[in-house]
Parts: structure tokens; C-alpha cells; sequence
């Protein structure tokens, strides 16, 4: 029993360890829109914000630093850039996935133009074929990972052509070919160092050699430390430190120069949300061996320095989406000395969407955080540069209401009808916004799920909206149709000739797609006629049914109706007109 008790204790010292030492106490609230899609802020009394940890429904989410969350474009009219970096004078190299080719932007430029490639898909030294990643070096040359072709590329200044350094002998295992060359990196002594992903290992080839030598991994595939899983980003730093960004180990490995085992420096905590977790892709360290890297599940990159086992969110880290705050895939990666992050945006596809993206240091610890997706409960512990530590209380995020459920209640009325009773099923926080035909009068309800009415003499639509804070919802409809009391008369008349019977008039499926089966019940025969209209009543489509004695049925092609609300009557030659409502998906 003393052991249960300690555990809400024991997880909280768990918590406070992995990120922080103990602090002196400070305040601090969170404020901003309460609606999901919106910022939210923490602000903090006496102190600026050092680091930021975000929770999400209790759980650690987000922690953040001094980088600004804003990305700002620096490129126009990309497609798919895969990779980023730039040369000794600050001018920028993009790959260009689809286009098969390498963009240059000169300093400063946010236009630029082709220098490797850009012929079409190919294996002629002239073209490229999936180009996932680029690096330059100290002389101008462009090295490029030529995915689909299995080859690495050297493109010299001003060239036309490449040079094939690596691999280009197909797919394979041997020694001198690749399964997926996915990212490069070079070294000091011009060493080319690639992540060979479905061979899962790292093979290094020298300057003008005819083959590689396997540096990490390549022992199958596992999770032990000799041992690599798919391996997507690769990283050499100056004394020959390999970082790998083992990506279904869900973790970033490095191997010492002439090491046969690697050592996790982030991630190792399975997929998932948190700064612990990671799922790599491209990586970048800096020379203070801060890792940046890209994870593929919280759509951001992220920064872990030495011997740290949580890391920073410096951009994106919100999912898939087109603000600002977001990244939409996140492709390549890449730090300048004065710790400007870029990032090459894949976009969704579509020409022009893609983009690179910067990320700048700030002072303090950027303090917003982009609410995103369902309803959550947000609070953050705050580490401030004076030395305090303080949890802010929680601060809830609601998002726009679900659509009503199906509507209950009688569809089938007499003219001005009174003390009609229509209802959906309540949820806590919603109110409920009703709609009728003009001349019903609202007796009691409307705000609740329950409302009682007087009908007048007009068929229509009942209408009904959940509402909150954040908004409205969609409306759930149904059709009441409301008949004379000769019309009640003549249809009891009618049945009792044998004519159609209200009550065996039945549409199915209903919602529908491409064809509905209309179906009654007549006990002798009739002719009737099948109209759909809209709801203003305009006629879209007509036809005709004899009604021999018995159940009798018609199947009408609504192929050609755009999705929507739809009326369905049946018109028969003695027993009056019986409609319903259908929906066209």
C-alpha cells in the first residue's frame, strides 16, 4: 500500500528530473484564443522565459527555447524541395525532387536557378532521378544523393554533366552499389559518407575510389547497437563523429571514428509525442554538437544538445497544415554558424507549394503555442533566466461542436398542428439553434436539444445547430410534411378503396450514392408518377410506376445530382401525394 500511494509523487520527481533541476518559485498564466486552430501564450511575472514546456492533456508535448515559432519564407515557386545548404560564400543549394534538379539562390536572392540536372528523369550524366539530398564543397563542387539512379553525383563548378563517385551499378548490396543512397555528408579529406537505407548501414567512399567500405551498421537489421533500421540522414562532423538518423529505431546514433558500435544521443523512447521521442529523418550538427533534426511525427525539427535526453522544438512541431507555425513535410535541414535554422518544405505536392523556410534565434524562449487538431487542456511549466520554475494552471481549448444527432420526432403532421415536440441528443457545453418554416411558432426549447412547436400550414425543413464558443456546427435536417384534414380524410377514403398506403412508402438507401429504390404498397392497381425535386421546389427528374395490387417498387438513377437535400414524392391518381426527403452523397 505505501508504494501505491508514492507513485503520483514518484512520476512527478521522474518529470522534474528529466528536464530540470529544482528552481525558486515565479508566476506565470497562459492566455490567448480558447479555440482550437488559434495561439495560445504563456506569460511570466519577474522573469524572462528561459525554456518552456508544454503539457497537452497532462502529458509533456512540447518544449521550447530560444527560436522563434514564426517561419519566414525565403524561396518562391518551389515544387518539392527535398534538401538544403549552402556554400562558403552564403549562397543556397535546394534539390528540386521533381524537377530532377539543383536550384542555386545567390545570397540573398529568393529566386534561383538550375546548376545540376533539370533535363528530365534520367540516368545520363546530364540528369537525375529522385535527388533527396545535397551537400557543396569547399572548392564549389555539388554532391548529390541520386535516389532512383543508386549513385552519388559530382557536379563541378559551371558543369553540364556530373560525375558518377559513388555507386551507379544498380541496386543491390555489394560494395560498390546502394539501396536507396537517401542523404550524404562529406568530410575534411573529401570522404563521402552515405546512408544506404535498405541495406541499413552507412558505407564511406574515398575520393576516386571504386567501392565503399561499410563504417556503421550493415550487420542486417535490428535495434542493437552494432546495428541500424533503415537509416534516412547521415552527418559527419570535423573529428569524424557519424550521427545517424536511424529511423525505425526511432532514434539518432553516433559512431566515434572507427567505432563498431554506436551510442544513442536522441531519441530511443519509441514513436510518439514529447520532447523525448523522435523519428528521425535528415539531420545537422553544429559545431557545438547540438543535433538538429527532423521528426517525422510531430512534422518539426528538433534540437538536442550534448548529454540531453529531451529536445527543443525550434520549428514546426504541430503537424501537417499551412500556417505559419507549421511545417508540411519537412524534407531537409540545415544550421548556419549564427544558429539560423533552415528548412526545405516538401509541401503537398502541388507545383509552387514548396518552400525553405527560416527559423532565427530569439532572446528569450518563444512563449506561443499553435493549437491544433481536437479539444485539449493545455499548461506549461515555465524555467525563467532569473532562476524560477512555475506550472501555469490549465487552460482549456475547444474546438467547433460536432453536427446534432439524427433528429426524433413527428415528420408527418396535420395543418397548424400544435405542441410538436422535436429533439437531438444533448452534450454538456452546447446550445441548440433551431430553424423552421416561417409561419411555425416556437412554444418553449429553442437553445436546448428538446423544442415544442406550433406548425402552421407549410411543409419544410426542421433545422437544427449545436453551438459553442468556437462556433456552429453543420445542421442536421429533416422534412415534416403537413397535410389538410380533407387530405387526412381522403387518403383514409383512399386506403380504404385499396388505393397506396402511406405507411408502406419507404426510400432506400437513404443517404445515397448512385441509385435509390422507391418502394410501396397498393392493394389494387394505380399509376403513379415519381418526381425528385430540390428543396425550392424546382422539378430535376420524373418517372412513372404502375402500381399492381401488392408491394411494388422502382429503382431511379441519381447519378447525375450533386451531392445534397433532396425531395422524393410519390403522386398518385387516387390517393394524393406522399413525400419524403433523400440525400445524394
Amino acid at each position: 500500500m505505501k508504494n501505491i500511494l508514492l507513485i503520483p509523487l514518484t512520476i512527478t520527481v521522474i518529470l522534474l528530473l528529466l528536464y530540470h533541476e529544482p528552481f525558486a518559485q515565479c508566476e506565470a498564466q497562459i492566455t490567448g484564443n480558447s479555440c482550437v486552430g488559434n495561439l495560445i501564450t504563456t506569460h511570466v511575472n519577474g522573469s524572462d522565459a528561459k525554456e518552456i514546456l508544454w503539457f497537452r492533456n497532462g502529458a509533456p508535448s512540447m518544449l521550447r527555447t530560444n527560436y522563434a515559432s514564426y517561419g519566414e519564407p525565403v524561396t518562391e515557386g518551389l515544387d518539392i524541395p527535398s534538401a538544403v545548404t549552402f556554400d562558403k560564400d552564403g549562397n543556397m543549394y535546394v534539390t528540386e525532387y521533381r524537377l530532377n534538379a539543383v536550384v542555386k539562390f545567390p545570397k540573398g536572392a529568393d529566386t534561383g536557378f538550375i546548376v545540376a540536372g533539370g533535363n528530365g528523369k534520367g540516368s545520363d550524366l546530364n540528369q537525375l532521378n529522385g535527388p533527396e539530398d545535397v551537400q557543396v564543397d569547399r572548392h564549389g563542387n555539388i554532391f548529390i544523393a541520386d535516389v532512383y539512379n543508386y549513385r552519388i553525383v559530382k557536379w563541378a563548378r559551371d558543369a553540364t554533366t556530373g560525375k558518377v563517385v559513388a555507386g551507379g551499378n544498380g541496386a543491390g548490396s555489394d560494395l560498390d552499389q546502394f539501396n536507396w543512397p537517401n542523404s550524404l555528408s562529406l568530410d575534411t579529406a573529401g570522404n563521402i559518407y552515405v546512408a544506404d537505407v535498405y541495406n541499413n548501414r552507412i558505407v564511406k567512399w574515398a575520393p576516386g575510389a571504386k567501392s565503399g567500405v561499410i563504417v556503421a551498421g550493415g550487420v542486417s537489421y535490428g535495434s542493437g547497437a552494432d546495428q541500424l533500421y533503415h537509416p534516412l540522414g547521415v552527418f559527419v562532423d570535423t573529428p569524424g563523429n557519424i550521427y545517424i538518423s536511424d529511423f525505425l529505431n526511432y532514434r539518432v546514433q553516433k559512431w566515434a571514428p572507427g567505432a563498431t558500435r554506436g551510442i544513442t544521443v536522441a531519441g530511443g523512447y519509441g514513436p510518439g509525442d514529447g520532447p523525448e521521442r523522435v523519428i528521425p529523418e535528415e539531420l545537422f550538427v553544429d559545431k557545438d554538437e547540438n543535433i538538429y533534426v527532423i521528426d517525422s511525427y510531430s512534422q518539426g525539427v528538433k534540437r538536442w544538445a550534448p548529454g540531453k535526453k529531451a529536445g527543443y522544438t525550434v520549428a514546426g512541431g504541430y503537424g501537417l497544415d499551412y500556417t505559419p507555425y507549421h511545417l508540411y513535410f519537412p524534407r531537409g535541414v540545415y544550421v548556419k554558424s549564427d544558429g539560423t535554422v533552415y528548412v526545405a518544405v516538401g509541401g503537398d505536392g502541388e507545383p509552387g507549394h514548396g518552400q525553405v523556410k527560416q527559423y532565427v534565434k530569439t532572446e528569450v524562449a518563444d512563449s506561443n503555442y499553435y493549437t491544433s487538431g481536437k479539444a485539449a487542456n493545455y499548461k506549461s511549466m515555465v524555467f525563467g533566466k532569473a532562476g524560477c520554475r512555475t506550472l501555469t494552471d490549465i487552460f482549456k481549448v475547444i474546438t467547433t461542436p460536432q453536427k446534432p444527432s439524427p433528429i426524433s420526432g413527428l415528420f408527418n403532421v396535420m395543418e397548424k398542428q400544435n405542441a410538436v415536440s422535436y429533439s437531438v441528443i444533448g452534450k454538456p457545453g452546447y446550445t441548440y439553434q433551431w430553424t423552421f418554416p416561417g409561419d411555425v411558432s416556437i412554444i418553449s426549447g429553442q437553445g436546448t436539444p428538446v423544442i415544442t412547436v406550433n406548425w402552421g400550414d407549410s411543409s419544410g425543413f426542421v433545422s437544427v445547430a449545436a453551438v459553442d464558443a468556437c462556433g456552429v456546427s453543420d445542421t442536421r435536417n429533416a422534412y415534416v410534411t403537413v397535410s389538410t384534414a380533407a387530405g387526412f380524410s381522403s387518403v383514409a377514403s383512399a386506403l380504404s378503396k385499396g388505393d397506396v398506403q402511406s405507411n408502406h412508402f419507404s426510400v432506400y438507401p437513404n443517404p445515397a450514392k448512385d441509385r435509390i429504390t422507391v418502394s410501396c404498397k397498393a392493394l389494387t392497381e394505380e399509376r403513379l408518377t415519381i418526381r425528385i425535386t430540390d428543396i425550392a421546389g424546382k422539378q430535376l427528374q420524373q418517372q412513372y410506376l404502375s402500381a399492381a395490387a401488392g408491394y411494388n417498387s422502382a429503382v431511379l438513377d441519381i447519378s447525375r445530382l450533386a451531392p445534397g437535400v433532396y425531395h422524393i414524392s410519390i403522386y398518385g391518381n387516387r390517393s394524393g401525394v406522399f413525400t419524403s426527403k433523400i440525400i445524394k452523397q
